[in-house]
This record gives structure tokens, C-alpha cells and sequence, in this order.
């Protein structure tokens, strides 16, 4: 049995190339909103499945279009 299937190549690029630049793109701007409206963030603490969910998919489409520009300037 191989352990260390699971980290190679195939599981390493989308999070590198997809899910940590659009981690990093939308942070800032999830801080600011839950700060600027506290009522978001009671919603999203009372909600965290479904706001994980969300933020996973605004994550991934951020990191799509971080990469889509990174590659055009390239």
C-alpha cells in the first residue's frame, strides 16, 4: 500500500495554482465585509456549512480567474 499517493503531483497543482491564490485574493475582502456588516458574519457563523461551501466555490472561481491572468500576462 502506497501512503504517499495521495501527495502527488495530482493533488498538489489545483491547490497550489487554483485554491491558495484565490485563498489569498479574497481574504482581505471576507475580513472587510465581516467587519463592515456584522450581521453577514452572524449569519455566516450561525451557517457554516453552507457558507464554507460558498467561500470554497469563491475561492476556486477567484483562483480560475487569478490563473487565467497570470498565464495572459505570461
Amino acid at each position: 500500500m502506497n501512503f504517499f499517493a495521495a501527495f502527488q503531483s495530482e493533488v498538489f497543482r489545483p491547490l497550489v495554482t487554483l485554491l491558495i491564490p484565490g485563498g489569498l485574493g479574497i481574504s482581505s475582502w471576507v475580513l472587510v465585509l465581516f467587519w463592515k456588516y456584522p450581521n453577514l458574519h452572524n449569519l455566516v457563523s450561525n451557517n457554516h456549512t453552507e457558507a464554507a461551501l460558498i467561500l470554497f466555490f469563491v475561492t476556486t472561481a477567484v483562483g480560475i480567474i487569478i490563473e487565467d491572468l497570470g498565464s495572459r500576462f505570461e
